[in-house]
This record gives structure tokens, C-alpha cells and sequence, in this order.
């Protein structure tokens, strides 16, 4: 697994979207296409080849989510876990399993982190 910047494509039953994060030394920042921002942690398992971890997605208020749970009137926080391959899919879509339902996401590396 290389860290460096990553796009993130995602589908879900109501909408798509696209977001930009980073992978660097055991943590995840990025924001999204529509307000939200995502922090968390990871880990690499290497005997079970899997990126383990927490993603926090903060959502603004105002913001529906593609799996269908409505806009909200108030920001709030889902936290979604994480076991993927160490390849984050190798530019094929993967499901996460999120609190308000399932999401196929599609991962592209963008570019390494600078030196």
C-alpha cells in the first residue's frame, strides 16, 4: 500500500459523488465534492493484505447522502469502518458498508507524496 492522494468515486442507490483524500503514515484527510470532509486512521495488515481502519465522514448540514438517508438541518459525523484491500481495489469498484447502507466506491491513485 502507497500513501499519496487519491480520488474517490462513489455511487450509491441515490447519487453519485467524488471526494479527494490522502493516505499518509496511518492517517486519512480528504474533503468532498458536496461540503463533507473525511478524517481517520488506517493500518496495514500485511499477512491479510487489508487497509484496516476508521473513516469519519463529517456531513454539513443540508447535505443528502448517495445511499438515500435525507439532508439533514444539522452537521453530524458517520463513522464508517474499514477493511479493504491493500490495493484499494486496484481501480475496480469495491462496496463499503456504511451506517446509512452500501456505497460502491472506486479509488484512483492520483500522485505520490512529495519527498
Amino acid at each position: 500500500m502507497e500513501e499519496g492522494f487519491f480520488a474517490l468515486y462513489y455511487t450509491g442507490v441515490a447519487g453519485t459523488g467524488f471526494g479527494l483524500f490522502i493516505l499518509s503514515r496511518g492517517i486519512i484527510t480528504g474533503v468532498d465534492v458536496g461540503g463533507g470532509t473525511y478524517d481517520g486512521d488506517y493500518r496495514v495488515d500485511q499477512a491479510a493484505g487489508t487497509l484496516d481502519g476508521e473513516l469519519k465522514f463529517n456531513v454539513p448540514p443540508g447535505l443528502p447522502l448517495v445511499t438515500g438517508h435525507p439532508a439533514q438541518a444539522n452537521s453530524f459525523t458517520l463513522s464508517i469502518p474499514l477493511k479493504l484491500p491493500v490495493n484499494l481495489g486496484g481501480e475496480k469498484p469495491l462496496t463499503v458498508q456504511t451506517p446509512t447502507g452500501p456505497v460502491n466506491v472506486v479509488v484512483k491513485k492520483l500522485r505520490d507524496l512529495p519527498a
